[in-house]
């Protein structure tokens, strides 16, 4: 090979080599959450319900908004999160929230609007992202089982 087939091999090589280290950067360079779940039951230290975990596993911070709920009809309510000012999670933070069946149920506020209980949850941080809680449905559930006064 000569030398001037050389040189543009090589820096092709060196460009798409650049490319793929900076692709790899800006993917690992965001906030991410990991979301889990889990079903509490009633004892005697106190009622059951659900605790949702949110951990930031990325490098930028995440600011969570507001744990949300929907209906089966598609109706959705949700319960900010300190406020109306978030919480802040930087990298490698957790945080964690506790539902009781109070919190799961949205009791109407006008006269034609009825009472319902959520069937799916999930988690919007500042960017109005959506972040499903694994489960949701299946967790709900089985909050409800066994409680047939307050079923709507």
């Amino acid at each position: 090979m000569l030398y001037s087939e050389i040189l543009p091999s090589t820096a092709l090589v060196m460009s798409v080599l650049s490319f793929g280290l900076s692709v790899k950067t800006h993917l690992r360079d965001r906030s991410r959450l990991k979301i889990s779940a889990q079903f509490i039951a009633q004892s005697e230290l106190g009622p059951g319900g659900l605790c949702v975990k949110v951990a930031n596993a990325g490098r930028r911070p995440a600011v969570l908004m507001a744990v949300c709920g929907t209906s089966g009809r598609g109706r959705s309510s949700c319960t900010y999160l300190n406020g109306q000012q978030g919480v802040r999670l930087g990298e490698n933070e957790r945080y964690e929230v506790r539902l009781s069946k109070e919190d799961v149920f949205h009791t109407a506020v006008a006269d034609d609007d009825q009472d319902y209980r959520f069937v799916d949850l999930w988690v919007e941080d500042s960017l109005g992202h959506r972040h499903s809680v694994p489960h949701a449905p299946r967790l709900l559930k089985r909050l409800w089982v066994g409680d047939v006064a307050t079923q709507p």
